[in-house]
């Protein structure tokens, strides 16, 4: 995606189909489904190559995302050591439940990180799975004092959330750097 007046790129690099949640209102999961069992893993070299080849004129971004981006750390770290040195900026898009065990050299080469975390436990747990709020809260607590890098929020707007009250459950943490949210229109959630 490339920003013309700006000269800015944003690549967005699917590094896997798999993920290790099954949330209700997932957007991508037709997509992984579609291609479950055929997964073939991106040339690290070849998709490196390409990045370097298209940046923009000016801030340039690599999205890393999927399924669960963490479950393929041996990729991002790749792709890190392959391209470090050109100026892009790098972006994590987890659940966040695997945040626990994130490689520290990507961690350390990580710029943003944004984890899924919908509000509260209650709307969290409930699209996402038991348990999966309070794991995302005590892993954004462990990395946070280490993390270099700003953490965001990316809460999914659901009929079930009050916007109000999820966003300032949030702020009320100090966890989280910035609130980003999406509404979510998965024809799933008005059958």
């Amino acid at each position: 995606q490339q920003d013309l007046r700006t000269g800015q790129m944003e690549f967005y690099i699917f590094v896997t189909n798999n993920c290790n949640l099954n949330c209700s209102y997932c957007s991508v999961r037709p997509q992984l489904e579609r291609f479950a069992g055929s997964e073939k893993e991106l040339d690290v070299r070849v998709t490196a190559d390409f990045v370097l080849k298209n940046l923009g004129a000016k801030r340039n971004n690599v999205v890393f995302f999927g399924g669960e981006p963490l479950l393929n750390q041996r990729w991002i770290k790749k792709f890190i050591k392959l391209t470090n040195g050109s100026g892009l900026t790098y972006t994590l898009q987890t659940n966040g439940t695997l945040l626990g065990k994130i490689d520290s050299f990507v961690l350390k080469n990580i710029n943003f990180l944004y984890v899924s975390i919908d509000g509260g436990r209650g709307v969290t747990d409930g699209f996402r799975g038991k348990g999966v709020y309070d794991t995302i809260i005590r892993n954004v607590s462990r990395l946070k004092p280490a993390f270099n890098g700003k953490i965001v929020a990316r809460m999914t707007l659901v009929p079930e959330n009050d916007i109000y009250d999820s966003v300032t459950n949030l702020v009320n943490m100090h966890l989280f750097d910035y609130i980003h949210w999406q509404l979510e229109n998965s024809p799933a959630l008005f059958d």
